[in-house]
């Protein structure tokens, strides 16, 4: 008959844990296996994603290159700017010099045809030698 155990107010008492069959110990020792073997596989995996990424203070260190290098290229962008605005500031003069030479050359067609129609009624003027 197993002894009662008589409880005292404010007193824990302690169950004895039963023994366990040794069957259930190598199922529970089996499952811990399986479990510490996931967890290494696990970690493993972790391992592998975490060495794909960069550090904090490596991110920093190539924010900063980038800065750096954008901030001195700013200068030579500058100069190529305005380099390309005086090739299309001389382009767009040209484009208005070339139609003033073709309104001139109009205006030298027109004068030239008014030479030659005075030259022909000057030769109408002109009494001829008999």
């Amino acid at each position: 008959m197993p002894k009662r155990v008589l409880r005292r107010p404010g007193v824990k008492t302690r169950r004895l844990t039963k023994q366990r069959k040794p069957a259930e110990l190598k199922i529970l020792a089996e499952n811990l296996k399986t479990l510490e073997s996931k967890m290494q596989d696990n970690m493993r995996i972790l391992e592998e994603r975490l060495s794909g990424t960069i550090s904090r203070m490596e991110l920093e260190s190539r924010i900063s290159d980038l800065r750096s290098r954008i901030y001195e290229s700013i200068p030579r962008l500058e100069a190529d700017l305005r380099s390309v605005e005086a090739k299309i500031s001389r382009t767009v003069q040209k484009s208005e010099l070339e139609q003033r030479l073709e309104e001139i050359n109009k205006r030298l067609d027109l004068i030239l045809t008014e030479i030659e129609a005075l030259k022909g009624r000057v030769r109408d003027l002109e009494i001829p030698n008999i």
